[in-house]
């Protein structure tokens, strides 16, 4: 494989990402995901990549500190972009799956009422496309209606899970494995739908200052409504001081959108009228 014009083993990269999926957390990830962002990490250090091409003993990379460095940062890249990972031969139930994942088990309570309210302000949508979906799909039943449901997710046990929750419920429903953060450099292949779900997404994709990779992705979905939602607490649990987001807003100002705020406990909703 060539990287920054430096010839690198295929068995090395293969390494690599084996290793990176590793973490029990990770195993679900798509291989071909795991690369991609491993690459780019890659190519962004001459450094690392001139070591990996100039190695005549490929075995003893697999010790070395730069090696490990690949697979340390590849691996805080997918957990920020995934978030906690599930894995399906776990779960026996769909209301006991839904308290198996973080945010979910945060709106059990919630999910009657966020809907009621959301769909209060946007309508009943005819179909729903959901990012970053993590086990939110299985959400359906609180839905108060049945709309077609599109979910995006970057780990495979996830999408498998949600497939098979979609088939054995008879819901018109899809899930499909993609890394968001791809829509960086080439336009992404999402259905057009009447709401688009980012709970808790763009604060976790988001890897570079300015939220530029957050205005393409809100601007690039065809749907006339976004339900984009944010953590009220701190990494360490604390409440908030200012749980808004200043940048949406201004955004939203700026691009011409309308948008509504509803608030929990712990969860902060954007309703962005594209």
């Amino acid at each position: 494989m060539i990287v920054n014009n430096r010839q690198i083993q295929g068995k090395i990269i293969l390494w690599l990402v084996s290793d990176v999926k590793a973490k029990k957390e990770l195993s679900g990830i798509d291989s071909s995901l795991a690369r991609a962002e491993m690459l780019k990490i890659i190519s962004h250090s001459r450094k690392i990549t001139e070591f990996l091409s100039s190695a005549k003993d490929p075995e003893k990379i697999r010790k070395s500190g730069k090696y490990r460095e690949i697979i340390k940062k590849t691996r805080a890249v997918l957990r920020k972009s995934a978030g906690v990972f599930i894995k399906t031969h776990q779960l026996h139930d769909f209301k006991r799956a839904l308290l198996k994942h973080e945010s979910t088990k945060e709106r059990m309570q919630i999910y009657p009422e966020l809907y009621r309210r959301i769909f209060h302000i946007t309508g009943i949508p005819k179909s729903i496309l959901d990012l970053g979906c993590g086990l939110n799909p299985l959400s359906y039943g609180f839905l108060g209606a049945k709309p077609e449901y599109y979910a995006v997710d970057i780990s495979s046990d996830i999408v498998n899970f949600a497939n098979d929750f979609f088939a054995k419920n008879k819901i018109s429903g899809k899930a499909e494995i993609m890394n968001l953060r791809e829509i960086k450099n080439k336009k992404l292949a999402l259905p057009k739908s009447g709401i688009c779900f980012m709970f808790k997404l763009l604060d976790s994709i988001e890897m570079e200052k300015g939220h530029r990779l957050a205005e393409k992705l809100i601007k690039s979905v065809s749907c006339s409504w976004i339900a984009a939602s944010f953590s009220t607490k701190t990494l360490s649990g604390k409440r908030m001081r200012h749980p808004y987001r200043g940048w949406i807003e201004q955004l939203c100002r700026r691009l011409g959108y309308f948008y509504e705020i509803i608030e929990f406990e712990n969860e902060i909703f954007y309703l962005i009228r594209k």
